[in-house]
């Protein structure tokens, strides 16, 4: 792994910066390329170097101390922004904006003049200081943010000694609550409020009392008592006002408006209109679907109304009722091996590309895959290695259960780099000879994490700096994992990626439709809770009312279930407010309307078509794929669908609107 504890490589970015300092006054071409190519060579081996040790920290947590990779994590942050605030390359590269270039040089152009912008470079020493100031204390706020959220996770710990209670709790979950993981079905188990146990505890633990007080506990965080006791009420004030003083400072009326100038939405009304098109569909579905699951408990007994912490428990119960999945009988189809060969032959027929496995290479554990790409005359396109397996203690635990793609190596031309990246799950490990078998879930993590990748692999942008991971919109950039994704929902794709682990017996039929539906099942209840958080992201970084207010009005635009009097969840909201996703929650939604129109765009070919299924992956290729970053991300989708995106294939593909025949 490169040397960065000796931190040689963020200092060797900050010399080059320093190197050309100079020649940046010469406001022509010939002066440019020598910039670009020194801040290229540097740059894309210091974002490789970083790249690897966050993988080292995800696969061997024991060889990268936590304290010692924040502080690398903040010094490569420092260097890798530094470029940027540059006067003399901002105002050469501003210059050089209506010169005639390529696309690549172009984009370049575009992002080093717009990220010199939103760094204070256009202002005046004093307007440049001013901003300078109030990052750095919005830098302090979110830490403050995090770290109460952080220490109220940590403080809630619930001990469950009842044997009966737990009794249908998978053996998997039962393994990471045990206080003695070499004893996991005696007990006593430990509930928390980490995201590889608090969701599906919820929804195994038959007791509502005890689903209650978890729920309340991890809907509550860092919202009680004082600041110091870790109270993080003012906290959102503060952020929100840091945000806005930076956003007016840079010229935007807010921060909704300064997040925007990067992303494919054009406004937060078209956003808004968008959702309430949706909102118009989703909310009579979902309390259709409230009531369907109110009158299925009161058949198992519960004769209370259902409340939040109740919904996860009763729905995953009427859910196998509805459909009748044995998620025992369910894994036995999805072998790792078999599912991993299906979605690579998928992916290789889809983009005209070969996927092998090199089985010579080296790498940090057995149980890891390095797998080569290569394009349809047999050149490299890159590689990525796949580490499936949980290895309890040594491996990090994804809060969202599916796993991590890490973009190792970006694609360099300059430096002669192909791109790489690896995939990281905690699949079960193969025991007794049998291979690991995965639930559905586990298999559309699959599918979602191989989209993102061949994003990576397939692009052509000759710069580091606009590749679609580092330039593209969001809402891009998540786009393809999400079509990945939706492909899982396919019978005939589901019937090739399938095949029982014994027998190599191929899935019936009635499993495959069953497993189908399901993916719809109460869809609207969560696509009306993503627009509420979306929805409520936007008015807190738009508008200055009161986060508690905002909070009432959006949900009950959204949301039907009353607002718990102690619910006070935007008090640990980290995504928005501590995080990356401030003013662009939304984007999650926008890639899921992006991915089920391209997902649309395979149906209406036929997707068990292969010529046409080829075609149309050969046009995502070599549009939406190959060029995000370097061009205009709504252009490229009009040059993949003919048309701007369409919302309703999302509500199609969530079954709130009817499918068309092809």
């Amino acid at each position: 792994m490169p040397d960065l504890y000796s931190n040689s490589l963020v200092q060797a970015l900050l010399v080059t910066l320093k190197h050309v300092a100079k020649p940046l006054i010469f406001e022509n071409l010939k002066a440019l390329p020598e910039i670009f190519d020194s801040l290229e060579k540097d740059g894309a081996q210091l974002e490789t170097a970083w790249n690897v040790s966050r993988t080292t920290r995800i696969v061997n947590a024991s060889q990268m101390d936590s304290e010692v990779f924040q502080k690398i994590q903040s010094k490569v942050r420092k260097a890798k922004g530094s470029k940027f605030q540059s006067r003399p390359l901002h105002a050469t590269c501003k210059n050089l904006l209506n010169e005639d270039l390529a696309a690549p040089e172009k984009a370049l152009l575009k992002k080093y003049v717009r990220e010199g912008k939103m760094n204070g470079l256009e202002l005046s020493e004093k307007g440049l200081s001013a901003v300078k100031q109030n990052m750095a204390k919005l830098e302090e706020a979110k830490s403050a943010y995090r770290n109460r959220v952080k220490v109220s996770t940590e403080k809630f710990q619930h001990l469950i000694g009842d044997k009966e209670m737990m009794k249908d709790f998978p053996s998997d979950l039962l393994r990471a609550m045990a206080m003695d993981k070499n004893k996991p079905s005696q007990g006593p188990w430990c509930v928390t409020l980490e995201g590889h146990i608090l969701p599906r505890f919820l929804e195994y633990c038959p007791d509502k009392e005890q689903r209650w007080n978890a729920w309340l506990a991890n809907r509550s965080r860092a919202s009680s008592g004082s600041v110091q006791q870790g109270n993080n009420n003012a906290e959102v004030g503060n952020i929100r006002a840091r945000r806005l003083d930076q956003a007016k400072h840079l010229g935007f009326q807010n921060y909704v408006e300064m997040s925007l100038d990067s992303k494919m939405a054009e406004s937060i009304d078209s956003i808004l209109s968008r959702f309430k098109m949706i909102n118009e569909k989703a909310k009579p579905a979902m309390d259709k679907e409230i009531e369907e699951l109110q009158n299925f408990a009161a058949e198992k007994g519960h004769s209370e109304q259902l409340q939040l912490w109740d919904i996860p428990y009763w729905r995953r119960l009427k859910k196998r009722a509805q459909y009748s999945c044995d998620e025992g009988e369910v894994r036995e189809y999805f072998p790792l091996p078999k599912v991993i060969q299906g979605v690579l032959s998928l992916t290789e027929e889809m983009f005209g590309i070969t996927i092998h496995e090199d089985k010579n290479a080296s790498s940090w554990h057995s149980d890891v895959k390095l797998y080569k790409v290569r394009d349809e005359n047999g050149e490299d396109l890159g590689h990525f290695y796949l580490d499936p397996y949980l290895r309890p203690g040594a491996k990090l635990l994804s809060r969202s259960q599916k796993g991590w793609v890490i973009p190792e190596r970006p694609f360099s031309a300059l430096n002669r780099m192909k791109p790489s990246a690896t995939l990281v799950f905690n699949f079960p490990p193969p025991l007794h000879g049998l291979p690991s078998l995965l639930t559905f879930e586990e298999v559309q993590a699959i599918f979602k994490n191989v989209g993102f990748v061949m994003q990576l692999l397939l692009t052509k942008s000759p710069y580091h700096e606009i590749n679609p991971i580092n330039n593209a919109p969001w809402e891009a950039v998540e786009a393809p994992g999400e079509f990945f994704q939706l492909l899982s929902m396919d019978a005939t794709i589901i019937e090739r990626i399938s095949s029982h682990f014994e027998s190599g017996y191929s899935i019936p039929a009635d499993i495959v439709n069953k497993l189908v539906n399901s993916q719809r099942h109460m869809s609207a209840f969560d696509l009306c809770n993503e627009m509420y958080l979306a929805h409520f992201d936007l008015e807190c970084y738009s508008s200055k009312k009161y986060w508690l207010d905002i909070t009432k009005k959006l949900w009950a635009e959204y949301m039907s279930f009353p607002l718990d009097g102690e619910d006070s969840h935007p008090c640990s909201f980290v995504d928005i407010f501590s995080e990356n996703w401030a003013a662009s929650y939304y984007c999650h939604l926008w890639a899921r309307m992006i991915g089920a129109d391209i997902f649309a765009a395979f149906q209406e070919a036929g997707l068990n078509n292969s010529a046409q299924f080829k075609d149309v992956g050969q046009r995502l290729r070599n549009t939406f794929l190959a060029n995000s970053g370097m061009q205009d991300s709504n252009e490229l989708f009009r040059q993949f669908r003919g048309r701007d995106f369409n919302p309703d294939a999302l509500l199609t593909v969530c079954g709130l609107k009817k499918t068309k025949k092809h």
